[in-house]
This record gives structure tokens, C-alpha cells and sequence, in this order.
């Protein structure tokens, strides 16, 4: 394989993007996407499709480059800790895997920053975004409703009021400036900005500022 980024890799391969399956939110994400988990773990997903039957598609040369990338993001952006595991990494490679014509590459990410430089720095337009931030609602849907725009309640498909958004402070808020393909581990159940819903747990943002609640 000639040296090259993993995105470009992926992207000669055929990108895929968009749409779940099954009826439940699947991670790894069968789709180019960020998804965010109930714990505010964040995570960015690449897959793509390949002929398998050409022979320039290595799996352990391919690993070897995305856990390069990794690390020289790391070596750049150090945290000052050394738990052993993903937790202490500004970002780690979770999976990365050449199998039945598909291919898909899974990094984690210790806070949105992380995401939004390294995402930048390997050129991964499908993910890279100018921020990304998950709180509780509780926490973060002040910070939300100071950027104005309309609550859409997604179940009933009219507006709500944030305050009865607000009182259901345990769920969690995903806030995101650019254009991505969000994906979460619970329903979407609110949103606020530019983006289509492409089903329950996925919502492709297309410009600004966006909000997303999701169970």
C-alpha cells in the first residue's frame, strides 16, 4: 500500500455514510460518523467499502498507519497521565479492521478538542467539526438557549419550550458547530440548529450550531 492517510485510503475505497441498521444504535457505527455514548465518550467512525480480491490492501500495514497516527497526535498533545488504558490518551485506536470488502477505522477521544484537531490534522472531512461538547442537559442547555433557534421535539414533531426540555436534566447534550454525521448511543429525542434527522439515532448536521438530546 502507498504511504498515504488513512481517510484517503478509506475515501479511495467508497466511503459509506449514513443510515443505521437494525433498530437499535450500533457501535461500532456501520457508517462514517462521530458517535457519542451515554458515558460522553466520543468516538469517530471511517468505513468504507474495498475490492478484496487486490492485493494492496494490507491489514497489518493498515493498523500500522492508523495507530501512527495516533500516536504522533499524542506525542503532540500529551495529557500528563499514563493509566495503561484508552482513558488517559487524547486519542486511541479502538479498531481497525480489513474484512469481507468492508473497511472501518474506530479512534476514541478524550475530550472534543481532541477530536476537532486530530480530525483537522488527517484530514477526516467526514468528522471533523469546529467544536464538539457533551454535557447533561443540566449542564449544558443554558449555554445552549444563549444561541436562540427552536426546539424541535422529534417523538411529536412540534416545538417545545426548553424549560421542559430542562426537566429531564439527566439526559445528555451533545453541542456542535459544522457538518458531520452525529450518531448516539440512545434515541434522539430533541434538537435545536441545522440538521436532518436520517433516522432515530442519527442526525446529519449541515452548517452552524446544533443541538441534540438524547436518551
Amino acid at each position: 500500500m502507498k504511504k498515504a492517510k488513512i481517510t484517503a485510503v478509506i475515501i479511495m475505497a467508497g466511503l459509506l455514510l449514513y443510515g443505521c441498521k437494525g433498530g437499535s444504535s450500533t457501535f461500532p457505527p456501520e457508517q462514517s460518523a462521530i458517535y457519542v455514548n451515554r458515558s460522553g465518550e466520543i468516538y469517530t467512525a471511517l468505513v468504507g467499502t474495498y475490492d478484496s480480491s487486490k492485493d494492496y490492501y494490507d491489514s497489518a500495514e493498515f493498523k500500522a498507519m492508523a495507530e501512527k497516527e495516533a500516536a504522533d497526535y499524542n506525542a503532540e498533545h500529551p495529557t500528563g497521565q499514563d493509566n495503561g488504558d484508552n482513558s488517559s490518551k487524547a486519542v486511541s485506536l479502538t479498531e481497525c479492521s480489513l474484512e469481507n470488502g468492508t473497511v472501518k477505522v474506530v479512534y476514541q477521544f478524550l475530550t472534543g478538542d481532541d477530536l476537532c484537531r486530530f480530525t483537522e490534522g488527517t484530514q477526516d472531512n467526514s468528522n471533523h467539526v469546529e467544536s464538539l461538547g457533551i454535557s447533561t442537559v443540566a449542564e449544558g442547555l443554558a449555554d445552549a438557549n444563549l444561541a436562540g433557534g427552536t426546539w424541535i421535539d422529534v417523538k411529536k414533531n412540534t416545538t417545545i419550550d426548553a424549560g421542559e426540555i430542562m426537566k429531564q436534566s439527566k439526559l445528555r447534550l451533545v453541542s456542535v458547530n459544522g457538518a458531520a454525521s452525529i450518531q448516539t448511543e440512545g434515541k434522539i429525542l430533541y434538537y435545536s440548529g441545522n440538521l436532518n434527522l436520517k433516522d432515530e439515532f442519527t442526525a446529519e448536521v449541515t452548517d452552524g450550531n446544533a443541538y441534540l438530546v438524547f436518551k
